[in-house]
């Protein structure tokens, strides 16, 4: 009973978690996936713009030095035209340097997008094999609850069975669950009270079982699980419930035995 309780307990734990994690994680490597294919379409074009400037550049330059060849060997002492001529040569020349060290840096910009591209995709299928992963997990776990819920029911009955053999009695289970989300674990520590009352009320027997279940990924360990307050369990015989909370200090013992005599039936 105990087991069924802690497996119960751990399902919609450990599945919200995993897929909530998986689910985020490829949602954010697919927003970074799209931002890097939008930044190496933008260096691309800034590429081929400073390529095809270049190319007019040069163009230019090159019907400039025919223009200026022709207008030299015409003249002759045209010396002023000749000094405009290679002051704006020399000015086409230092734009031509100046594209040809923009088209560098728009290179390198563009190889770099590349790689963040590469590792984008790479972390991208990562995060996709991680949520497979996750939701096989979760499947599994489905699968055990539905197993746990069989065996539930099954003893629901036996219980039912043995309260009709024992019509003068009733019976309840209470249950204080408490989670503790730590930095790469949750440990859940469970108290369950089971609890028979007699006719008038009267507690005729009454049991604690304490359990501690840490949860850490996918793995699931019960470090502590054993039976407490016996000596309580004894002092609370013949006693109706108020009558023991009284005496009863453990938050999670009061409250479960609270909760064993509402449930009692």
């Amino acid at each position: 009973m105990k087991k069924l309780t802690v497996i119960l307990a751990a399902v919609v734990l450990i599945a919200a978690i995993l897929i909530g994690v998986f689910v985020n994680q490829k949602n954010q490597a697919i927003t970074e996936k799209n931002q890097a294919n939008t930044e190496l379409a933008a260096a691309q074009t800034e590429l081929e713009n400073a390529a095809t400037q270049l190319n007019d550049a040069k163009v230019a330059n090159e019907e400039l030095t025919a223009k200026l060849e022709a207008e030299t060997a015409e003249k002759g002492q045209a010396s002023f035209g000749l000094e405009e001529a290679l002051k704006a040569k020399a000015d086409l020349e230092e734009q031509v340097k100046q594209l040809a060290a923009d088209a560098e840096k728009a290179a390198t910009k563009l190889d770099a997008l590349n790689k963040e591209l590469e590792a984008v995709k790479v972390e991208k299928d990562q995060a996709g094999s991680a949520l497979e992963e996750a939701l096989k997990a979760k499947a599994d776990l489905k699968e055990q609850a539905k197993a746990a819920a069989a065996d539930l029911d099954a003893l629901k009955k036996d219980l039912e069975a043995a309260k009709a053999q024992t019509p003068d009695y009733k019976y309840g289970m209470g249950m204080v669950t408490q989670v503790v989300s730590e930095t790469d674990a949750v440990q859940v520590s469970t108290t369950v009270c089971s609890l028979t009352l007699d006719a008038e009320g009267k507690i005729v027997t009454v049991a604690w079982d304490a359990q501690q279940t840490v949860i850490q990924g996918s793995d699931i360990k019960v470090v502590k699980s054993e039976a407490i307050g016996e000596d309580l369990a004894e002092l609370a015989k013949g006693k109706t419930v108020e009558e023991a909370s009284a005496s009863l200090t453990a938050g999670d013992l009061l409250e479960s035995l609270q909760k064993a005599a509402e449930n009692a039936k």
